[in-house]
């Protein structure tokens, strides 16, 4: 869409750009724009990372053909409506699946669900255990795991 065309309604507007699926084994991608209900992005003081969710309508059984099983990729393209698709304008994240609930069926051709997400570091650091003992001081010991596992 042409820019000078749109305009701002609200303080915070955005327009979605894209919202993609893409699974880490197979690498397919899917555009799940059009199913998309609802969207939540979350930024803690209190948090380690941006956390959100996404609540889709799947006419298409996503959650099975792609499949959509968790630790997916979910990638979110998203700008100001008046601002022009250039890429110092864009915003783009990626994040990782952590959890998939409140699945229900509407009929016999639809489902809801729930997607949550968080940051690919977030997810990364709650899902790296580090179970050794180390020697010196502070910045040594962050340093030294920082090298062993980030």
């Amino acid at each position: 869409m042409d820019s000078s065309t749109e305009t701002l309604m609200h303080a915070g507007d955005y327009k979605l750009e894209q919202l993609l699926i893409t699974s880490p084994t197979t690498g397919e991608t899917a555009d799940i724009t059009e199913f998309m209900l609802e969207i939540n992005l979350y930024e803690d003081l209190f948090s380690f990372c941006l956390s959100g969710n996404v609540i889709i309508a799947d006419s298409a059984n996503l959650i099975s053909n792609l499949p959509i099983l968790g630790n997916e990729y979910v990638t979110i393209k998203t700008r100001t409506p008046t601002l022009e698709d250039t890429p110092d304008n864009v915003i783009s994240k990626t994040f990782q699946i952590y959890a998939i609930y409140d699945r229900s069926l509407n009929d016999d051709r639809s489902q809801f669900y729930n997607i949550s997400f968080m940051s690919i570091e977030g997810y990364e650091s709650q899902t790296t255990a580090i179970g050794k003992s180390y020697k010196g001081t502070t910045d040594e010991v962050a340093s030294k795991i920082y090298q062993d596992y980030i």
